[in-house]
């Protein structure tokens, strides 16, 4: 029976014994429950050999990407992001496995409908999202955000996930008013990916930062900004559109998107303007200009509870399950058996992405013994050939051959350690990602700095060596940041020798990293603090006594 991906699959029971299986684990298909550009997802109910079952998400390749190496990549980069990350309001991946011909992300199955659908049913029955509860929905999606940037990627060093498709497709409202991100599956971080987007931009573009739009990069930022987009299209039931990419046009695209959102939500004309004023700010042209997830979170929430409206959890559950009976929506019934094959089972969530095998891999370890010995024979005819042609000369020549093949042969390969080459394999990618910053890596970053070159001078006597003279430190660059001082008159920040000033905030551009003076005029008094800059991104200050500290 054809399930809806692209080939049959025999019919079978449902409800197998445990002495019944054989093989890997068995995926029996249910339901349709999503299609995107790279997949689809299926409401599956997993059985071990043991009989353990539990109902999942299968996430399996869209029928027209079969043969697609790069949504093949995608589908497993998916995994490996997810997989590193844990929080309540973001997916979680439970495995990924070899099923069939192609590879499956085994995701939790999380009930309820997405925030598109959500939003189409409120239109057919003529309400709207109630403010608070949007306001609590984005602020859980900023702090998985948040998380997923921050998160803990290995040897010390941050994740740097961004989604970079944030739209109310991809993000689930549950029943009980839980939130969860979806599809990871162009998401980018610091660790390697197998799938590269190369130059051009994949996404939704009526959600997209201005940035995105231009080619000019995608940062946390543009999470920040997808989601403010989200936002206004549950405070006001119209999508915002797509950015205009002039910062002149772009500030006036967005004034004109808030300027009735007073109309919408019902409540304190301060409140309302303070609502807006978060959005505007989320909404600037330069992601400089926008604030941290983190900080998002804390301001949404802090203005839900100043909202009287239906809070989040109570509309989940009055209001999702009636999505789907609204939209006249009935299920995608499917059927059918997928088996993971045996001897590819991958590694689970938790463990290491770079230590994922591919069928290729596989090929290659099962095919090297043959390779390293293959010469073997045609070593020993060519000694027989001596033998025969170079009678006891030969005879001596062919012993020796021989035996040194045997020796080579038995002697075991000296196992080749694995972590350091993964290693260099990484900081050679964040080098790559530096550059792509606009920095410049300094001996600290990607690989140590090389040893001065030993040259020989050759003397009557005997030969000398003289260092050739050691080259001048490159110190790295960073193309730009932002210091905020709030209730300061005005501020300078000076890092090495380039300066920049302001009133309560200063941007700096193309400064040496490193640790910067920060100083401002509050009141009456002079107050100056450093921060350490070492990539583009936002610091705030705050004056503690006579002091100022930045984060």
């Amino acid at each position: 029976m054809d399930p809806g991906f692209g080939y049959s699959l025999p019919v079978t029971d449902h409800t197998p014994e445990p002495r019944q299986l054989s093989g890997g684990r068995r995926f029996e298909l249910h339901e349709r429950i999503g299609v995107g550009a790279f997949g689809e997802v299926y409401l599956a109910t997993v059985k071990s050999t043991a009989g353990f079952s539990r109902k999942v998400a299968l996430k399996l390749l869209h029928p027209a990407r079969f043969g697609d190496d790069d949504a093949t990549r995608r589908i497993r980069d998916e995994a490996r992001v997810l997989g590193r990350l844990h929080h309540p309001n973001i997916v979680t991946v439970l495995d990924l496995v070899r099923l069939e011909h192609q590879w499956a992300v085994v995701m939790e199955y999380v009930e309820g409908a997405d925030l598109e659908r959500t939003l189409q049913a409120l239109t057919r029955a003529g309400r709207a999202f109630p403010p608070a509860a949007a306001l609590e929905l984005v602020a859980d999606v900023a702090d998985a955000l948040d998380a997923a940037y921050n998160a803990e990627g290995g040897r010390g060093r941050p994740l740097r996930v961004v989604h970079r498709d944030i739209k109310p497709a991809n993000i689930r409202l549950t029943p009980n008013g839980d939130v969860k991100i979806l599809d990871f599956g162009i998401a980018r971080g610091r660790n390697r990916r197998e799938a590269e987007t190369g130059s051009y931009v994949i996404g939704t573009q009526r959600y997209m930062a201005p940035e995105r739009i231009a080619g000019r990069g995608d940062g946390p930022e543009s999470d920040v900004y997808s989601l403010a987009a989200t936002a206004v299209e549950l405070l006001t039931g119209s999508p915002l559109g797509r950015s205009p990419v002039l910062a002149d046009r772009h500030e006036t695209f967005v004034v004109n998107n808030l300027r009735n959102l007073e109309q919408h939500v019902r409540a304190d004309p301060v409140v309302v303007r303070r609502i807006a004023g978060l959005l505007r700010q989320c909404l600037a042209h330069e992601p400089l200009d926008r604030p941290r997830a983190a900080d998002l979170a804390t301001q949404a929430h802090a203005l839900a509870n100043q909202l009287q409206s239906e809070r989040l959890r109570q509309f989940g559950r009055r209001f999702i399950p009636q999505v789907d009976p609204l939209l006249g929506r009935q299920p995608d019934r499917v059927s059918g058996v997928l088996t993971e094959r045996t001897g590819t089972h991958l590694p689970q969530s938790g463990d290491q992405p770079d230590t994922l095998r591919t069928p290729t891999e596989d090929a290659q370890d099962a095919d090297e013994p043959r390779r390293r010995g293959g010469w073997l024979l045609p070593m020993l005819g060519a000694a027989g050939g001596v033998v025969l042609v170079g009678g006891a000369v030969g005879l001596v020549m062919a012993i020796v051959v021989g035996v040194a093949v045997f020796v080579m042969v038995r002697q075991p390969a000296a196992p080749q350690p694995l972590e350091p080459v993964e290693a260099a394999v990484e900081d050679a990618v964040d080098v790559v990602e530096d550059v792509e910053a606009g920095e410049t890596p300094g001996p600290e970053e990607g690989r140590e700095a090389e040893a001065p070159v030993e040259q020989p001078v050759v003397e009557p006597v005997r030969p000398k060596v003289v260092a050739a003279p050691e080259p001048p430190p490159v110190r790295r660059m960073v193309s730009r940041a932002q210091v905020v001082v709030d209730g300061a008159t005005s501020l300078v920040i000076r890092c090495g020798n380039v300066s920049a000033s302001g009133t309560s905030s200063a941007r700096i551009m193309g400064f040496p990293a490193g640790s910067c003076d920060v100083h401002a005029r509050m009141g009456a008094d002079d107050i100056s603090g450093t921060t350490d800059l070492q990539a583009p991104r936002t610091v705030r200050c705050q004056r503690k006594g006579g002091a100022l500290i930045c984060d």
